[in-house]
């Protein structure tokens, strides 16, 4: 007994081995993408560990209050972006692995088909190449975590943009730390062998003689419970994305719809992908001669093939621009219906302390005085033993009397704004910023607050009030007036409204003061100043950058991997048709058109995934009253990534072909 296992033993890694070589090609390609995978995995979770501590961060006791929590701000961007980039790249790297390893065992079905009916047993063959698989996943795995931990300085530069620690003035230095290398290396390795357990169980679930026979491209057929499956995701896209839930918000909705779309399209690619390859084949077909022919000959025949290739463009396509269209319409819907309520006909705006009294007397010796002007001076207070800054606004006590309804004036709930002076304020009826212990102020609270130099005042509640509507710039959490507070604070801001009389008046109101020689005033119309703001919402999302070219490298390397292994399995049949007198030219073309037929089908169909997305974004818009105008369209991102999809998916499948079409022609000595 003892001897029989001691013989079975070397046989079966013998065998192992023998099958990593006789494949290694294949497996080289697979290395390198995992390698990558694991590469931005293993810094991403380095710099999300490294932000978790704080590395970089100042000496807290050298800072005051306000600088501590403006030195913390960027740390917590920091925190969220690495979570969903983290997440991001596993998530990628599951869908994209068993993808990959399913169509490498697809190409040696017939291979598998052999060794059982050689005697091996389902339970020995699906641990020979869990084995098999093991070798070169876990050598990728452990060099590429290796080199993710390595270059986390150069990946903490990267993400440092996107968080805001050029604006902060703080130099983030992550430190490499081995545990989490550690610990990316082994949560690589169970997503990997994850997915080729999926992978290798349903081949060691076949028959032998099934494994053998090659199917027709009719005899081939979608199971029933994916398009079950396929269409419940259908059904729930269209109500998610159409029916009119008043309950549910616009960001909830369009992100609950981006991934319903994003399963939708993966579980029914198998459908997917065969009807638009031989629907756009055609058109390869026509125009693109023998070379055409054949690739639409072997894109139909070759599914698996097809569907490793044009997996990743689908899912590229259809992740990063829907996410990309809804983070965006949820910055611009929220803008537009903050700003909406703006009465202002001109908004004056200014960072530049000392221009209130100048703007003023402008105003003042204006030709036709304005209906209705309000001033605003604000700066950003801290409280003590809190993580909050409040913003502190100044007023003028006239204006705020103001009974226009064209004035851009704060709503009484309770009190009077008459009663604001020394030591009397107001509060946001949301803010938490008084003493009492409540989590709202009352009248007669006593607020407590510091300013820059981390000196405390306090001031007794005199009213509370909800901020001017159209003004999110404006939160107005304290509301005092000249002589209430000192101006001792952090970021001054000055924001004026001017309402005028008449529509004529706008334009001569505003080219009067446009005239005067103000420094660093920006007067704007209601329409620019709302144009602006929703511009700085957007420009402000750079962690999107940060998520299309990590999913676009992950997606390429993916795509890449499809393309080499299925012309590396493919040699032999490749040179057999060189044999029979077809050129390696036509060969090289026919292999450039098929992959590139498969992309442009991935892409068709993430096209229609991304359309579905923008229609419910104008439903949603329309609904809420935003004009179509407003609605994000990413067609440039969209047209950038499929072109370059398309582009390295044919130079690819070109030089892969006339590559192991000389291998093989010297393995064979012609």
């Amino acid at each position: 007994m003892t001897k029989h296992k001691i013989t079975q033993r070397p046989a079966f890694f013998s065998l192992v081995l023998s099958l990593f070589i006789a494949h290694r090609p294949s497996y080289l390609v697979m290395a390198v993408a995992t390698l990558v995978a694991s590469l931005l995995s293993s810094s991403t979770l380095q710099i999300y560990f490294a932000c978790k501590n704080r590395d970089g961060l100042p000496d807290p006791k050298s800072m005051t209050h306000y600088q501590r929590l403006m030195a913390d701000a960027p740390y917590i961007s920091l925190d969220a972006i690495t979570v969903v980039a983290s997440a991001s790249s596993l998530l990628v790297s599951v869908f994209l692995v068993l993808s990959s390893v399913s169509f490498l065992i697809e190409e040696r079905r017939k291979e598998y088909g052999l060794m059982r009916l050689s005697g091996a047993s389902r339970t020995r063959m699906i641990n020979l190449e869990l084995c098999e698989f093991s070798i070169p996943l876990a050598l990728s795995n452990g060099l590429g975590c290796l080199l993710g931990s390595l270059l986390t300085p150069v990946a903490g530069r990267l993400f440092a943009g996107p968080a805001g620690f050029p604006d902060a003035a703080i130099t983030f230095h992550p430190t490499i730390r081995t545990s989490v290398g550690v610990c990316t290396f082994l949560l690589m390795m169970i997503t990997c062998l994850i997915g080729v357990g999926v992978a290798v169980r349903k081949i060691g679930l076949a028959t032998p003689l099934s494994l053998l026979q090659q199917e027709s491209v009719k005899e081939r057929k979608v199971g029933k419970s994916r398009k079950i499956a396929s269409l419940l995701l259908l059904i729930a896209v269209v109500v998610v994305g159409f029916a009119p839930l008043e309950s549910v918000t616009l960001d909830l909705r369009s992100m609950l719809l981006a991934v319903l779309i994003i399963v939708a399209v993966y579980v029914s690619a198998p459908v997917l992908v065969r009807g638009a390859v031989s629907g756009i084949g055609l058109l390869f077909e026509k125009f693109g001669g023998g070379p055409g022919l054949l690739a639409r000959q072997r894109s139909r025949r070759e599914t698996a093939g097809s569907m490793a290739i044009a997996l990743p463009a689908m899912m590229l396509l259809t992740i990063v621009i829907s996410f990309l269209a809804v983070m965006q319409a949820g910055s611009i819907g929220g803008a537009v219906l903050d700003l909406d309520p703006l009465k202002a006909d001109l908004v004056v705006t200014s960072d530049t302390p000392g221009q209130a009294d100048t703007i003023d007397r402008r105003i003042e010796g204006l030709n036709e005085r304005p209906r209705a002007v309000n001033s605003y001076e604000t700066q950003n207070w801290t409280m003590p033993e809190s993580a909050r800054i409040v913003q502190v606004a100044w007023g003028d006590l006239k204006e705020l009397s103001s009974s226009d309804p064209s004035a851009s004036t704060p709503k009484v709930i309770e009190g009077s704004l008459k009663d604001l002076g020394p030591a009397k304020i107001a509060v946001n009826r949301d803010s938490s910023a008084c003493n009492s212990g409540s989590s709202t102020c009352k009248l007669g609270d006593t607020a407590t607050l510091t300013d820059k130099q981390d000196k405390k005042y306090q001031a007794e509640v005199v009213a509370i009030i909800d901020a001017p509507k159209g003004l999110p710039s404006l939160p107005m959490d304290v509301l005092s007036v000249e002589g209430g507070l000192p101006q001792a604070g952090n970021d001054y801001h000055l924001v004026t409204t001017i309402a005028v009389n008449a529509p004529g008046d706008m334009e001569p109101v505003r080219e009067q003061l446009r005239n005067s020689d103000f420094k660093d005033v920006k007067i704007e119309t209601r329409q620019a100043y709302i144009d602006r703001f929703v511009k700085r919402g957007l420009d402000g999302q750079q962690a999107l950058k940060v998520m299309i070219v990590g999913g676009s490298v992950l997606a390429l390397i993916f795509m890449m991997q499809a393309i080499a292994i299925s012309l590396s399995e493919r040699s032999e049949q490749n040179y057999r048709l060189y044999q029979i007198g077809v050129s390696r030219q036509s060969i090289a073309w026919s292999a450039g058109l098929e992959s590139a037929l498969d992309v442009v089908g991935g892409t068709v169909i993430a096209m229609g995934g991304v359309a579905i997305m923008e229609a419910s974004l104008a439903a949603a818009f329309a609904r809420a009253g935003i004009g179509v105008e407003y609605m994000p369209i990413p067609a440039e991102q969209f047209l950038i990534l499929a072109v370059l999809l398309l582009i390295i998916a044919f130079m690819t499948a070109m030089s892969c072909s006339r590559w192991t079409m000389r291998n093989e022609a010297q393995s064979t000595g012609a």
